[in-house]
């Protein structure tokens, strides 16, 4: 019976142990599970704080090698730089200029290099190309330079020259561009037409262009004829006359030019075709035909535009009384001469 009471007392004392032990047990458990959570995240945390601590280290690290590898690359690339600036120019090879020290005709060698001499002691690499073209074309034959650089430190020049097609005034040199340049003598250019031409620095260009124009269409028809013009020639009035091959003087005037130049074309194809040799001058400055002049003191002619086969024959003493502005022997007829 005591043994039975004493066990149901025991129970009874278990039950509100359990009772009350059971929501400490979890407080306390709770607690330390929120501690040992506390300690993990702490811990992490700190793992956090030196795993970023090495990454911030190794940034600063490749950083820094960058810029010192960036610093030694420019001390290289400076001292590269330095180096290629003080490369002499070695072989000036020069092509296209035809100078010789016997003619007067084209540039030479030894003048093209004395003219940059100075410029090559800038060294190959800092020698400024542009400033180089320029002073070569400064030579009166070299109408361009062209320039190249060639490894390791050659300078290759290649020389485009004037083309000389005429003389003019007798003082200067007519391109095939139509630009004035100086020789250094005129006489070895004799074989060239000359271009007798009166204007001033200002109507220059303008003139010489016109009379560019004027010689192609004077000289293209007479080709046929096997005969060139030696000399074109325009006074302050504008009057234009042209020398042949033969000797003989052609006048023109200052209008209806292109008209009268044909109207000799029909002469030498006609009348004179047998005898333009003989002939010294052939005035074109009347309305209705032209005047021819002889060489030698022959007899002059006056042909008429209606019927150029129509001649005037007259002897020297019946024509002194009628000389033109030039006071050669000439022949009046159908009209006066104008222009």
């Amino acid at each position: 019976m005591n043994v039975h009471l004493m066990n149901k007392g025991t129970l009874k004392f278990l039950s509100w142990l359990r009772i009350f032990i059971s929501p400490t047990t979890l407080w306390f458990f709770s607690v330390v599970s929120q501690q040992r959570a506390q300690r993990k995240r702490s811990g992490a945390t700190r793992e956090n704080s030196q795993v970023s601590a090495v990454n911030i280290s190794s940034l600063w690290v490749k950083k820094i090698t960058l810029l010192i590898f960036l610093c030694v690359a420019l001390l290289a690339v400076g001292m590269i730089v330095r180096n290629l600036e003080s490369v002499p120019v070695g072989a000036v090879i020069l092509t296209g200029h035809s100078g010789s020290e016997v003619s007067a005709s084209g540039a030479m060698e030894l003048e093209l290099k004395t003219l940059i001499d100075k410029q090559l002691a800038d060294g190959f690499w800092r020698l400024n190309l542009s400033r180089l073209k320029a002073t070569l074309e400064q030579h009166p034959w070299v109408r361009q330079a062209v320039i190249r650089r060639q490894w390791p430190n050659n300078l290759l020049i290649g020389i485009d020259e004037h083309v000389a097609v005429a003389r003019w005034n007798d003082q200067f040199l007519l391109s095939a561009t139509s630009k004035l340049f100086l020789a250094k003598s005129m006489e070895e250019f004799d074989y060239l037409p000359l271009f007798s031409i009166a204007s001033n620095s200002r109507e220059e260009v303008d003139a010489i262009q016109q009379s560019v124009v004027w010689f192609n269409q004077f000289q293209k028809p007479l080709l046929q004829h096997d005969v060139y013009i030696r000399e074109l020639g325009q006074t302050k009035s504008r009057d234009l006359w042209l020398v042949l091959n033969s000797g003989l003087r052609i006048e023109l005037g200052s209008v209806n030019v292109s008209e009268r130049y044909q109207r000799f074309i029909g002469l030498i194809s006609g009348v004179l075709s047998n005898n333009i040799e003989q002939a010294a001058i052939v005035d074109l400055r009347y309305p209705n035909g032209v005047a021819v002049s002889w060489k030698h003191g022959a007899s002059s002619i006056a042909l008429v535009e209606s019927n150029p086969l129509d001649v005037v024959m007259s002897n020297q003493r019946q024509l002194m009384n009628l000389r033109s502005e030039t006071g050669d022997m000439m022949v009046t007829y159908k009209g006066e001469k104008n222009g």
